[in-house]
């Protein structure tokens, strides 16, 4: 008698996993593609001049014709841009309207942060964003501490002038061409759709992998918190944080 109901509250519980409407994309609180851009935060001087910045259009076509990029592809066709020392790049040819740091979390990944490096500055430099990547590594063999390593690189991006902050798991990549690095005027989770997840969250408020969001909104939550040692925990912490202050989560 037990094992039955054992098995009908087994059978019952995966089939309401697998079918539980919020585990289905079209379900998640998003940004329609037709107001991404005007959503976006731009960097730019009141006085700057629109000759030289980088057109809207640019911006604009890249998110309307997305298309899915093929990695090997990316990494062996398209050429490097000089990239400043420190792992910052400018574009050379217009102002960019964006301006991002990229935040990496490391410890003993080698082969992944070789990748991800080579990777995401050919990804970012096609979208002509002026960026810098922050790899902040914990060189102890203690617990991991993702949340100090992440606070960490939200001071040095800001001494560096940085106002966006990318939340950046070394082990994901972009495949969106049309998924701009820019902040929003809310926090943003891009890895909602990632292979390793069958392209579904795990569960609501979910926001592991990557996480965009202001330097303004950063310290209004008073960033990351440095009590979660091990992985877990602080993305679900962040995701209460952003919603408590009302810096809403999309």
């Amino acid at each position: 008698m037990y094992k039955k109901i054992a098995f009908v509250v087994a059978v019952g519980s995966v089939v309401f996993f697998l079918f539980h409407p919020y585990r289905h994309a079209k379900y998640y609180s998003y940004l329609n593609a037709r107001y991404i851009y005007d959503e976006l935060v731009q960097y730019l001087n009141k006085n700057e001049s629109e000759k030289f910045v980088c057109k809207d259009n640019f911006y604009k076509e890249l998110i309307n014709n997305n298309q899915q990029y093929n990695v090997e592809y990316i990494l062996n066709n398209v050429t490097l841009q000089p990239i400043l020392p420190g792992g910052e790049y400018i574009p050379l040819d217009c102002k960019a309207r964006f301006k991002s740091a990229i935040i990496v979390p490391y410890r003993n990944r080698d082969e992944h942060l070789k990748i991800f490096l080579k990777y995401i500055s050919r990804y970012m430099q096609l979208q002509k964003i002026h960026y810098r990547v922050f790899v902040i590594e914990q060189m102890d063999t203690g617990p991991f501490n993702r949340g100090k390593l992440l606070n960490i690189g939200a001071q040095e991006a800001l001494k560096n002038n940085f106002s966006c902050f990318f939340l950046h798991d070394v082990d994901l990549l972009p495949l969106n061409s049309g998924h701009l690095y820019a902040c929003s005027n809310f926090p943003r989770h891009l890895a909602s759709g990632m292979d390793t997840l069958r392209y579904h969250l795990p569960y609501l408020g979910f926001t592991g992998g990557v996480f965009s969001i202001t330097a303004e909104q950063y310290l209004r939550i008073n960033g990351m918190s440095n009590r979660f040692i091990g992985w877990g925990g602080e993305d679900d912490d962040l995701y209460v944080l952003a919603n408590k202050y009302r810096a809403k989560t999309e």
